[in-house]
């Protein structure tokens, strides 16, 4: 890793440069073959510090919530510079319910491939209406950008929005394919809503065959008319 890449992902150069230079005073470096040793302590040791920052400001949250609008709705909340949606769908009184791995940037009025895919399954299989939910509600096009760690402020609010949200005796489709295993994190953030649930009389569902490595296929990789399944729930999370 080079600083001028460092210097994309980060407003606070200044303090990572601070933190450089620290450490290399620390360790008396003057051999330029050290140095990529150097960038590497100095990554971690400032990004545990932006992690804690951000944590730090994440604590006032601006939230922004629109709910019936065209008869869709989207709940999603901006804390800071990071940004979550947490349900994305349409009221009705018959409703199928997703969970995925984490939002893109699809809203009620631009649906994205996935959002497009999850209605024209819904509307396939009977139903009048659908909602989007996530294991984790980072927005992130490219799940390969979530954040290392598990935030907790938004892990609990995710949780909390999902148990408002969902009825008792509710269908979930899930839907998170191979993609849980891009950040550790998600395995235990996937227990924490079973177990949220587990009172609700939840009925889960995948649609068309596992993938190889057992996980629910994810609705881009699904046809609108696949038979719906019955989703060992429990069996699944004892394994992961």
């Amino acid at each position: 890793m080079k600083l001028n890449d460092l210097e994309k992902h980060y407003d606070f150069i200044e303090d990572f440069q601070k933190e450089f230079d620290d450490l290399c005073l620390k360790y008396n470096i003057a051999d330029e073959e050290q140095i990529n040793d150097i960038i590497s302590l100095a990554y971690q040791s400032f990004h545990e510090g932006v992690y804690f920052m951000k944590n730090k400001l994440l604590e006032n949250i601006q939230e922004k919530i629109i709910i019936n609008e065209k008869e869709s709705f989207i709940s999603e909340k901006i804390y800071e510079e990071l940004s979550c949606r947490f349900a994305l769908g349409v009221k009705g009184d018959k409703t199928l319910i997703f969970l995925g791995v984490n939002p893109s940037t699809a809203i009620p009025e631009k649906y994205d491939q996935t959002m497009n895919r999850v209605k024209g399954i819904a509307l396939e299989n009977n139903f009048n209406s659908w909602i989007m939910l996530n294991i984790y509600p980072q927005r992130a096009t490219k799940p390969n950008n979530l954040e290392i760690k598990c935030n907790e402020i938004i892990h609990k609010e995710n949780l909390k929005v999902i148990s408002d949200l969902i009825p008792s005796k509710s269908i979930i489709v899930a839907a998170w394919g191979n993609l849980i295993k891009k950040r550790a994190y998600l395995n235990n953030c996937l227990k924490d809503i079973v177990k949220e649930l587990e009172n609700k009389e939840i009925t889960w569902k995948h649609i068309g065959d596992l993938t190889k490595e057992g996980n629910p296929r994810h609705p881009l990789f699904l046809k609108n008319k696949e038979k719906i399944n019955d989703f060992d729930i429990e069996g699944y999370i004892r394994q992961i």
